[in-house]
This record gives C-alpha cells, structure tokens and sequence, in this order.
C-alpha cells in the first residue's frame, strides 16, 4: 500500500510540481513544502546558540516560570515567514508544520543544560475550529519536534473548553481577556514531569500564558517549555 501511495505521489508531482510556499519555485524533495536555497535563508533567531536571555525569555519575565523558551524563526509582516504560517493555518500544509518542527527539534536537541522533556503538548484548538480547518497547525509542528527527538504527543492533555475570537488584530490585554480560562488541563494530578508546549507563531503571549495557568492550577510542580515556529518582531 505505502508503495503505491508513493507512486501516485511521484506521478502527480510530475504532473503538478509542488511549488516552494516561500519563492513558488520547483521543490524536487519529497513532502518538502520550502525549497532548499529559501530553507538557508529563512530569519532564523539562532536562540539556541544565544548565552544570555533572548528575547522570548525576557517576554515571560515575571509571567511564567519556565525551563527554556525556543522559536525558530522571526516573523514580521511581508518576511518569508508569513507565507509559511499562512500556508500551514490556513493552506492545508500539515508537512510545512512537521518539516519546520524537524528542524526545531535539531536545534533544541542541542541544549545539553535543558531536563529531558517527557511529552509536547500542542496548544489546542476548540473542537469547532478543528472540524473547519480539518488539523491543528500547532500539532503538526509537535509531531515533527516529536520524530526527532522521540518524545510523545499528548494532544488531550489540555483541551480548549470554550471558542474564542481570532487573536490577530487584538492589543495585549485584548487577547489576555480573550484567552482567560477557555483551556483545561487534563494531565493527572501526580504528574510532576518536564512538558514543552508548542505553538506556532507567539505574539503577546497571551495563548500560552492561558495554558500554563490551567496546567498549574492542577500540576504545581510541573516543569514547563515552550516552543513556538515563530515569535513577532
């Protein structure tokens, strides 16, 4: 079965080449959704090489006590990392999320200082906005972090309990007020191990400060990461 699923895929991409998301250039490599020469060019933050704290640590400063904090790239406007979050949320791109979570997951395996994680939470997405989209971009970028590294996802650990608004064109405290207590943690109370949530672009950080809130409320002492595809400028 898998080899005549791999013959229908090579034949349709003779008929229709798949184009880089990023320049619309031929991608030659399988399940690739971003061409090699724009894949070295992306605005990588190079936070894992950072010694100091880096931007996304001192965003949650006073907010949430973490392990580490990672992103992959920079996001602003009209860059070439808008194409890329475009297609994965709204383009039906699920492989742009597991071959940019691949690539995370080689930069943080790096991180010799970090705890070992036990499990990737994705931040979820309410079950109507699921059935709409089809898939929760954020998991799909966890599952690709989760091959490398070899860590489950959990993606009923914390569920979202009530359907909010599009976070895009709000303020800071706009989107605090539209995220406040709509996610619930469902992780046993006992568990007091070492999870990365993982998102996909952060902003304010409003989305993930709302899911640590529900996790701690039943999980004090769990150790908690986040990692995100990428953080605005």
């Amino acid at each position: 079965m898998q080899h005549i699923y791999s013959v229908i895929q090579s034949f349709i991409s003779l008929v229709y080449p798949m184009q880089c998301i990023v320049c619309s250039g031929e991608v030659f490599i399988d399940n690739s959704a971003i061409c090699p020469i724009c894949l070295d060019e992306l605005p990588y933050t190079y936070f894992e090489q950072s010694n100091t704290d880096h931007p996304m640590d001192r965003m949650f400063y006073g907010r949430l006590p973490t392990q580490f904090t990672f992103a992959l790239l920079f996001f602003e406007q009209n860059g070439p990392t808008q194409p890329i979050l475009h297609a994965l949320k709204y383009g039906a791109r699920r492989n742009v999320g597991k071959q940019l979570g691949e690539r995370i997951a080689h930069r943080i395996a790096h991180l010799h200082s970090i705890d070992p994680i036990d499990a990737l939470i994705p931040v979820p997405i309410h079950p109507k906005k699921a059935f709409t989209r089809g898939y929760n971009q954020s998991e799909f970028i966890a599952k690709g972090v989760g091959a490398v590294l070899h860590i489950p996802v959990q993606t009923k650990w914390v569920v979202k309990c009530r359907a909010t608004e599009s976070q895009t064109r709000k303020n800071r405290f706009l989107r605090w007020d539209n995220v406040a207590d709509q996610f619930e943690s469902r992780i046993n109370g006992t568990f007091a191990g070492h999870i990365a949530i993982v998102d996909d672009v952060l902003t304010t950080g409003a989305t993930i400060e709302a899911v640590v809130k529900s996790i701690r409320s039943k999980n004090e002492h769990i150790r908690i990461s986040i990692v995100t595809l990428a953080i605005t400028t």
